[in-house]
């Protein structure tokens, strides 16, 4: 190898080494910015990362073992919300998740003109036959055996009509088919007298919907045992005939 031709492959090889320590070094810098602007969300005294959605969270640095702080005297007052707020670092975020009353305490809560609407709503479609009204800390919801007719959520002084629009075609071709579909409920604000007289239309299609399916179950289990039976004599006089 000649003498210029051996410089020529130093230097290339020079020029790719600095190249890539270039690299490095942007590739380094542009993470710590990355990780600098990544925002920390604190919910009930947890901290998450907001990162895109795709990317990976930074890792979180270890925490340094400290002597343990003497235990500063309790405060009777709680801490301002703004205090609070100043005590997380820059960037962060602070959540809090708000406790939602009990429907018994929320029902109660509600004026004379709202809980007339409740009580609209849950007695229309409780005067269908085979219903019944079960209440719990969440909500008050009627039901048609297994089948939820309507449910009433209490949320922050407004009243939500959830209801499960079903389709029986659908639910017939997941039953033959053997596969599970869950179809989404509607969920219906209930603000005055003309809107529960929507929602006890919806109730009235929901429920000849329910009644519909269950008659059609029966009708189908009625002639798969008709076939069972017609199976069992035809087995025994077969075996009669041998």
């Amino acid at each position: 190898m000649s003498e210029t031709l051996f410089i020529v492959c130093v230097s290339i090889v020079l020029a790719v080494a600095v190249l890539l320590a270039v690299w490095l070094i942007i590739s380094l810098i542009r993470r710590k910015k990355h990780v600098e602007e990544v925002k920390v969300v604190s919910v009930d005294g947890e901290e998450y990362y907001l990162v895109p959605l795709g990317e990976k969270a930074p890792e979180r640095p270890a925490a340094q073992a400290s002597p343990a702080p003497a235990q500063a005297p309790v405060k009777t007052s709680a801490e301002p919300e703004s205090e609070a707020a100043a005590a997380l670092a820059d960037g962060a975020v602070l959540l809090r998740r708000s406790s939602a009353l009990p429907y018994p305490q929320a029902y109660a809560a509600l004026s004379g003109a709202q809980k007339k609407l409740v009580d609209a709503v849950l007695a229309h479609a409780e005067s269908k036959s085979g219903c019944k009204t079960v209440v719990n800390e969440h909500a008050a919801c009627v039901y048609f055996g297994k089948k939820q007719l309507v449910r009433v959520l209490l949320r922050r002084g407004r009243i939500i009509a959830r209801m499960q629009v079903q389709n029986n075609a659908l639910c017939a071709y997941a039953d033959e088919n053997d596969f599970d579909i869950r179809e989404k409920p509607v969920d219906v604000r209930v603000e005055d007298a003309r809107t529960v007289e929507h929602i006890k239309g919806m109730i009235d299609i929901n429920y000849a919907t329910f009644t519909e399916e269950r008659a059609a179950r029966e009708q189908k289990q009625k002639e798969e045992r008709a076939k069972r039976r017609q199976a069992k004599r035809l087995a025994a006089a077969a075996h009669k005939q041998h």
